[in-house]
């Protein structure tokens, strides 16, 4: 089976991130997936593990997000998404646990007021924090062990100074795990001067991150950490071998880089160094049957690329254990659009 499908219903969101490619980029095509269209892909979701209902908007601004959840639930698979927290209501909380959403993630950008608030533009910070704790509550007051309810948090140079306080909130709040978030997709100069991680010669917050594991580890809170440092992977955390993205239009992608509602090709930095990258598609889950799409020439050959990186690091990782010398430890290109992508370096 697939381990993930992630279904965009809406490119939708009430916040102006200054770390979001909606924000840097403009011409953002505003528009949510058919009821009638997201039951097309139903059928073919008791072949998936887990459903992530989310793409490049705020999944909470559909107006059937509760139907949606129901559905997924009814063909076996597990359904879940990360949202900003604007408009959950009591009712909405009590409709997940009662529909079965399995996970749900809440966005901060910082541990406190000020600095949440001047990154995440819309979001209200003790909102959000207040929408947390009445969510976990309301879990537990009703016996229920699901949602798991996380907390998503993206590193940037200005915030990750306030991951402690983050992780506090957590404790307060009664969520479990914490997981912290490189931004993958860089498209302007400001967003890059951001970023907290490196492409070479150490980094500088290696102190904070370890103190942050230490913390968590006091706390007993599950903390994520991705790396801050480049070391290259053989398929990286989007795994196009196993998942698929599905935008809000059908058209179905290895992930959800690669298709972002906006003008093709798209503008991406990576590692300082600015890049123009089509964006990928290879069918429309609306027009054809999904097995068609997963099988063709053209998918099957961006797959393959991964194949063969993660058969070349078996046989690496294998002649070490072995104590044999690697003539050629060079892993085999990635597809030529994830060549620019900080995913192939862990980040």
């Amino acid at each position: 089976p697939f381990f993930a499908w992630q279904i965009e219903l809406t490119t939708r969101c009430p916040l102006l991130c200054s770390m979001c490619v909606k924000t840097a980029a403009g011409g953002w095509d505003r528009r949510d997936i058919t009821f009638e269209n997201f039951e097309k892909i139903v059928p073919y979701l008791s072949r998936v593990e887990n459903v992530v209902l989310e793409g490049w908007g705020d999944p909470l601004m559909y107006p059937r997000i509760v139907d949606v959840v129901r559905r997924v639930r009814g063909q076996g698979a597990k359904p879940g998404f990360v949202c900003c927290g604007n408009g959950m209501s009591d009712e909405k909380m009590k409709a997940f646990i009662d529909g079965g959403l399995d996970f749900i993630g809440f966005s901060f950008s910082g541990g406190t007021a000020a600095v949440h608030n001047a990154i995440r533009v819309h979001s209200d910070f003790d909102k959000l924090r207040n929408t947390v704790g009445r969510f976990t509550g309301m879990i537990r007051a009703a016996g229920a062990g699901n949602p798991r309810v996380h907390i998503v948090y993206l590193m940037l140079k200005d915030n990750i100074h306030e991951i402690p306080r983050v992780l506090d909130i957590a404790h307060e709040t009664g969520v479990e795990r914490v997981n912290l978030i490189n931004i993958i997709q860089v498209s302007n100069e400001a967003q890059d001067s951001q970023r907290v991680y490196t492409c070479g010669g150490g980094n500088p917050y290696r102190e904070i991150i370890g103190e942050a594991r230490e913390k968590a580890r006091r706390l007993k809170i599950g903390l994520n950490v991705p790396f801050i440092e480049a070391d290259e992977v053989d398929v990286c955390n989007e795994n196009p071998l196993r998942n698929v993205y599905i935008s809000s239009e059908g058209e179905v992608s290895p992930c959800v880089f690669l298709n972002p509602p906006v003008d093709s090709p798209l503008r991406r930095f990576y590692c300082g160094k600015e890049h123009s990258v089509e964006k990928v598609s290879f069918g429309n889950i609306f027009d054809r049957p999904f097995d068609d799409i997963w099988d063709s020439p053209s998918y099957r050959s961006f797959r393959e690329r991964f194949a063969a990186r993660k058969l070349k690091m078996r046989e690496i990782f294998a002649a070490l254990e072995e104590k044999r010398l690697v003539r050629d430890d060079r892993l085999p290109d990635p597809p030529e659009p994830c060549r620019s992508c900080h995913e192939m370096l862990g980040f």
